[in-house]
């Protein structure tokens, strides 16, 4: 569908159609609608406009007051739209007219990666847009500003203004030429309370002239990742200085004044350079009495350390604290002097933080705590402190921590604890430790929901003999927790407890009557490891005689990426046949500085086995073996047969020197999606191991340059023996012709040959060198069927010397030539008598003068084709004739005839082919 509403003139009946009481319209994934706005709609309060990808314009010239009562505005995933309101100035109109009021709210445009303007000019004298509240920008790549000048003066009532992810946006308003507006505007957007700059990395500023912005209102500021823009300044800083690495590339001044728009804020984000401004200030510390949000990124020099901690003293109502990307090693001082109340406290990317705080009294009153990525971090919570506010923990990558609860104390006080979530924590090994003490009762008695995931280190929740009570709990998630053989050395009761689950989607999950016992039975059949998708052996080797033992099918199952360094624990195979069979979902192999590993895959393990093993194919992409010095091969038998290794991608092999090959013939067969092929400092011989009676039917010989020396030496009699087809392109290696006397001699097999891009070749078949042998050759016969030459430069001959008396070339059908411009004929006249099921013939772009060439002394001669039935000859400039010679050429089943770009052909011989083809009903000629 392309309109809603036919635009045909017939249509008059549609001209007087109104929905008089339509409010909402919602298009969604209408491919091919080029026009949204109708007349018919001008009741509409509000349009969703999502994935129409033929839109350029939404509200065209034609329809510019028909849309007034509209409030909603939603645009979304279109990206061919260049406008949303294109307007028209008409010279006729007064200058003092008065603007059409709309009654737009709200407007939010997302993902319009061609959108340049929202107007297409400045609508001052043609619509009003002063209702707007509510205006959300995101990822708009084109777009260079958001509002023209007289939207902008006008936007009283604006609440809400959200820009995110517009790359190419320098001012968020904008003059344009047309503009009456006085020098200096005034922006006063006195209703606007929150303001969101996101990832703008080409805005400076408000407005590119000297302006006034007044926010009475503001309640949140939002930005981040503007780098280029300036966002505050003092009362005491002149212009000509503020940031004077900035300003000095920059005419556009400062959004706020601290002075004025601080001491209103409720919610502040603010970064280490931004707190110099602020330190600028007098009496600062009043500046913040109202904000109970705040937080603080990118603070690293010592200066702004000492502001965090005098600001966060000068927040007496603050109750959310966010800190990211920060280098502080202590987040509060050990003396407190403002009695905060933090409700709620995230800690996310601060590297050298080693303690939140020694007292506690700071956040005493904590209900909300996430912390992540806090490498640095020793002690969670100081040891003496209480924390009965405490609803929601949740910790992720603190690699520092050892343990999470240190004190009895504090693990009593948790009383309001009702979700505590641990990850990714790679030295955690207890969660509770008590000091030595035993027999101590501790109950978590709101705690219902425990996750504890990926913690490659922890052994159980609590190691002393406690009591533990769990009341209420109902979930219990342990996941990739492999060294964790029991919860607890104490009593742990869980009355409504019924399953530990290994997921939290709830599919999977385990029980054994009580929690003790069953976190026992998942460690002793090694449950974590069916969770692991990643996994660095040498970190595990308790492993080693489960890997050379009795291994369950599903332990690796989802097993992706496997990486084995210096495992001292290995025998002399990687992969015994026991572990083979289960790990046939792995796709990423990393195999370095293995001392003792003799071969990777153990095969011949697996055909020794007395079951009969059907063929499966393995998901393996990349496969890197590094430094492993008594490698003898990577599989000790060849697989072929039992496993299927097509999906190998990228193999790299480096510093194995006892390593002789890389693939078994047989194995090069499965390898068709191999794309990268690495061998750096081994001592092999050959990549390819050479077999005798091999059974390879396909070669692609470009992908074996290691072969040259054999191809041009001596060649088994047996080697090639099976093979059927054989492709030759962009071989450099190649000598001036592709078969040596020697290699001619093992290939009469060969059905099929495709020759392309080879540079260096002058002759295909070396027929003058069998021919120089001293030994008697007997006429042989070959089964080549089809012959492909293409984009050889260099090529003389196709035979250096006619084949007829020791090859018989007779099963050729088809037979196709392009792009050999040294090429001057194709067949020698003996030749001929031998292509009795020539079927096609396919000559193009080359410079031959004849496709078969005269021989001195020769009579009329009579050419028969009995099953050639196809034959196209396209631009052969200096094809002159078949043969020059007096002949006639009889082809009795010829249907195709295409002859083109042939200008130089003698017309003799084109008629005494067409005689021939006047025989069939089905001629296609072109000259």
């Amino acid at each position: 569908m392309e309109e809603i509403i036919s635009k045909d003139e017939r249509d008059i009946a549609l001209k007087e159609v109104h929905f008089c009481k339509l409010e909402k319209i919602i298009l969604k994934n209408m491919d091919n609608l080029k026009t949204i706005w109708h007349h018919q709609f001008e009741t509409l309060k509000m349009l969703q406009v999502n994935k129409c990808s033929k839109i350029v314009v939404v509200f065209p010239s034609s329809m510019q007051k028909s849309y007034n009562k509209l409030e909603m505005l939603e645009v979304t995933d279109c990206g061919l739209v260049e406008e949303i309101f294109e307007l028209i100035r008409f010279k006729e109109s007064s200058s003092i007219e008065e603007d059409t009021t709309t009654h737009l709210k709200e407007i939010s445009i997302d993902e319009l990666p061609k959108l340049k303007k929202i107007w297409s000019v400045d609508p001052q004298g043609i619509l009003s847009f002063q209702n707007l509240m509510n205006v959300q920008v995101n990822s708009c790549a084109s777009l260079e500003y958001l509002l023209p000048l007289s939207v902008a003066i006008h936007c009283s009532l604006l609440s809400k203004l959200y820009i995110k992810y517009c790359g190419n946006m320098k001012e968020i308003v904008a003059e344009e030429k047309e503009s009456s507006v006085n020098a200096t505007p005034i922006f006063e957007f006195n209703q606007l309370s929150t303001l969101i700059l996101l990832k703008l990395v080409r805005l400076k500023g408000f407005f590119a002239k000297n302006h006034t912005l007044a926010c009475p209102s503001l309640k949140k500021i939002d930005v981040y990742s503007c780098p280029k823009l300036i966002l505050y300044r003092t009362l005491s800083t002149r212009s000509s200085n503020i940031r004077d690495d900035k300003v000095s590339v920059s005419t556009h001044q400062p959004l706020f004044i601290v002075e004025e728009v601080i001491p209103n804020l409720e919610e502040l984000k603010i970064d280490g350079e931004e707190a110099n401004m602020i330190l600028q200030v007098q009496n600062s510390s009043g500046l913040f009495t109202k904000i109970t949000y705040l937080e603080l990124c990118y603070f690293r020099n010592d200066d702004t350390v000492l502001f965090h901690h005098s600001l966060l003293e000068n927040v007496p109502n603050l109750e959310s604290l966010f800190v990211t990307q920060c280098y502080f090693k202590k987040l509060f001082q050990d003396e407190w002097r403002t009695h905060t109340q933090i409700k709620a406290l995230s800690l996310n990317l601060l590297p050298n933080l080693e303690h939140i705080c020694k007292g506690g009294s700071q956040i005493e009153f904590l209900q909300l705590l996430w912390v992540n990525n806090c490498s640095s971090l020793i002690n969670l919570l100081p040891y003496s402190a209480t924390f009965s506010h405490l609803v929601h923990m949740e910790i992720i990558c603190c690699n520092g921590l050892k343990y999470l609860l240190t004190s009895p104390t504090t693990t009593q006080s948790l009383v309001k604890l009702s979700t505590l979530k641990i990850k990714e924590c790679n030295s955690l090994e207890e969660i509770i430790v008590t000091g030595g003490e035993e027999n101590i009762h501790i109950t978590f008695i709101s705690l219902k929901i425990l996750m504890l995931e990926c913690l490659p280190s922890l052994n159980r929740f609590g190691s002393s003999k406690c009591f533990f009570k769990f009341p209420l709990l109902e979930v219990v998630v342990v996941r990739e927790c492999p060294r964790m053989n029991v919860f607890s050395e104490g009593y742990t009761s869980t009355p409504y407890l019924q399953k530990v689950q290994i997921a939290e989607n709830d599919q999977q999950w385990f029980w054994r009557g009580n929690l003790n016992d069953t976190i026992s039975n998942m460690f002793e059949d090694k449950v974590a490891f069916s969770m692991f998708k990643y996994l660095a052996l040498s970190d595990y080797p308790e492993l080693k005689d489960l890997w050379y033992g009795e291994l369950d099918r599903n332990v690796f199952c989802n097993l992706k990426h496997l990486v084995v360094k210096k495992c001292d624990c290995l025998s002399h195979v990687l992969f015994p046949s026991n572990v083979m069979q289960v790990l046939y979902g792995l796709e990423e192999l990393e195999v370095t500085d293995c001392d003792s590993l003799e071969a990777v895959f153990d095969v011949e393990g697996m055909k020794s086995k007395d079951t009969l093993v059907k063929k499966q194919s393995t998901q393996l992409k990349k496969l890197t073996l590094s430094s492993l010095p008594k490698l003898k091969h990577i599989w000790n038998e060849d697989p072929h047969e039992i496993i299927n290794f097509g999906n190998l991608c990228t193999l790299k092999v480096s510093t194995c020197q006892s390593l002789s090959y890389i693939f078994s013939l047989p194995l090069c067969e499965d390898l068709q999606h191999l794309e990268m092929l690495e061998i750096e400092l081994c001592e092999i011989e050959q990549i390819v191991a050479m077999e005798e009676g091999s059974m390879l039917i396909y070669l692609a010989l470009s992908d074996y340059p290691e072969m040259k020396d054999l191809w041009y030496g001596q060649v088994d009699q047996n080697l090639f023996c099976n093979l059927k087809h054989l492709v030759v392109n962009k071989c450099d290696f190649l000598s001036h012709v592709l078969f040596p006397s020697n290699v001619m001699q093992v290939l009469y097999g060969l059905e099929e040959l495709e020759v392309t891009d080879c540079d260096s070749l002058e002759a295909v078949f070396d027929v003058e060198g069998i021919k120089s042998k001293d030994t008697l050759v007997k006429k042989q016969s070959t089964q080549l069927k089809k012959l492909t030459l293409s984009s050889l430069p260099k090529l003389k001959h196709i035979w250096n010397e006619d084949p007829h008396e020791i090859i018989n070339f007779g099963n050729l059908c088809t037979l196709k030539v392009s792009t050999c411009q040294s090429l001057s004929y194709i067949f020698s006249l003996p030749l001929c008598e031998d292509l009795q099921h020539l079927e096609m013939l396919e000559i193009e772009l080359c410079e031959i003068e004849q496709i078969v060439a005269m021989e001195e002394g020769s009579m009329v001669h009579s050419f028969n084709f009995p099953k050639l039935n196809e034959l196209t000859l396209s631009c052969l400039t200096n094809l002159t004739s078949f043969y020059r010679g007096k002949h006639s050429l009889d082809c009795p089943s010829l249907k195709d005839l295409n002859v083109y770009g042939c200008d130089a052909f003698n017309h003799l011989d084109m008629f005494s082919i067409e005689k021939e083809v006047q025989r069939s009903n089905d001629t296609d000629q072109k000259e």
